[in-house]
């Protein structure tokens, strides 16, 4: 018994975990967790900050160790002449060492910390291009989730018009039976009740696709077992006074909270480094280097010592290119050239920005003044088709002229879902011109 039981759950625990429920904010913050370009983003900016300390540490000293382990053919001594006959190079067959090197840059033209701003700058762009990233996942997700609740407004429109069209079906060979209708009435009747099943059957299939397509944004299988809940509230809610505010004042709030300009902006200034370090070149580099020797033998000592001996040497290292046939002014040029570039691609997106806000405002405003029509259209369809089923039933109005109503009813409520959905994307796509999603 107890197995059973198990088993039960088991059972019931599998078919819960299999029809996952997913709201809209579930879609967004699974997108954002799972979806391959927000990933791919992410990891930018990891690569990103490493790049960043990797510039931060070319500025502090560099202490490196290499060593060394030779055994060597043996060669003729150098000795001394009589009497003395020291060996001032004998022959050591076996040779060691250790060094240890410090560097220190004194002076690179500027060329390290600019490399670091650069990198500083460089980090700043790639987090927002990847809030671009997100917010350009957001909206596809949020577009595509209101596609399928049209979609899913749509298929109970059909289902609810089905049921009615066979009542219909059913009044008129009970009309036909009693010879108040004509055949052709009930043919048509019979042909638009399976126009309104090939109808279903399309917006199931396309309601699938565009589930399947969101479980490609949430990172999910296209065949993954859930349930797109479809939150009326939500769906029904109007914002009608969103976007009265001047253009003008939203783009200034669009111009300062758009990622694309912040790293346009940061493009710009790291074009402007990159002019100092392409001009860094006309400076001589300076170093300052230390080495500690420990090997044996020791070659600075002579004679050579068959033993272990350490020895120093501390310097500055100067180096200075004082021709290099206008290599480093046609590398400035370049740089120069470049922050031209990057100005005029900083303004181009500026003025993208404008016409997205101004396109987006305009276009959520038609949409609220759409809903309202369309509200409108579906009060009056369902007052006319609830009028044409007495008259019907009556006998005052005939099938045809019921059918006419029964499509314009259809018409208008599926123009009513198409309407809200187009307005919540709408207002989606308003808050993303604004950078606020």
């Amino acid at each position: 018994m107890k197995y059973r039981i198990v088993v039960l759950l088991f059972v019931v625990s599998s078919l819960c975990q299999a029809q996952q429920i997913l709201t809209l904010d579930d879609c967004i913050q699974l997108a954002k967790e799972r979806n391959h370009n927000i990933v791919a983003s992410k990891a930018k900016v990891l690569a990103a900050e490493a790049r960043y300390k990797d510039a931060s540490s070319t500025l502090f000293p560099q202490i490196k160790l290499t060593a060394r382990a030779f055994e060597v053919s043996p060669v003729p001594e150098l000795k001394l002449p009589p009497p003395l006959n020291q060996a001032i190079f004998p022959s050591i067959t076996e040779q060691y060492g250790i060094r240890l090197t410090l560097q220190q840059p004194i002076f690179m033209g500027l060329k390290l910390q600019k490399n670091k701003s650069v990198a500083e700058y460089a980090l700043t762009a790639s987090k927002a291009e990847a809030q671009k990233e997100e917010s350009d996942v957001v909206i596809e997700v949020v577009s595509s989730y209101w596609n399928y609740v049209r979609l899913q407004q749509t298929e109970d429109v059909l289902l609810q018009m089905i049921r009615s069209v066979e009542q219909h079906m059913n009044d008129i060979k009970n009309f036909f039976e009693q010879g108040l209708a004509s055949d052709i009435d009930v043919l048509k009747v019979r042909v638009q009740l399976a126009d309104l099943r090939v109808q279903l059957i399309e917006v199931k299939n396309s309601k699938k696709v565009a589930q399947m397509y969101i479980h490609a944004l949430i990172g999910y299988p296209l065949e993954h077992e859930t349930t797109i809940y479809v939150d009326t509230t939500l769906l029904y809610r109007l914002h009608s006074d969103i976007a009265d505010e001047p253009i003008e004042k939203q783009t200034a709030l669009a111009v300062s909270g758009r990622p694309e300009i912040t790293y346009s902006a940061l493009q710009l200034k790291i074009n402007k480094e990159l002019v100092g370090i392409a001009n860094s070149n006309w400076y001589p580099q300076i170093m300052l280097q230390a080495n500690y020797d420990y090997a044996k033998p020791n070659q600075r000592i002579l004679p050579y010592k068959n033993r272990w001996d350490d020895t120093w040497e501390v310097g500055i290292a100067l180096q200075w290119t004082l021709w290099d046939w206008c290599s480093t002014h046609y590398q400035s040029v370049q740089a120069e050239q470049a922050v031209i570039v990057a100005q005029e691609r900083l303004k181009q997106i500026e003025e993208k920005v404008t016409l997205e806000v101004a396109q987006y405002t305009y276009a959520l405003r038609a949409a609220v003044e759409k809903l309202k029509a369309v509200d409108e259209e579906v009060t009056a369809a369902e007052e006319s088709y609830r009028t044409g089923v007495m008259k019907f039933k009556a006998g005052y109005l005939s099938s045809t002229e019921l059918t006419d109503i029964e499509t314009s009813l259809i018409r208008a409520k599926v123009s009513r879902a198409n309407a809200w959905a187009d307005y919540n994307i709408a207002l989606a796509k308003y808050k993303k011109s604004l950078g606020q999603l």
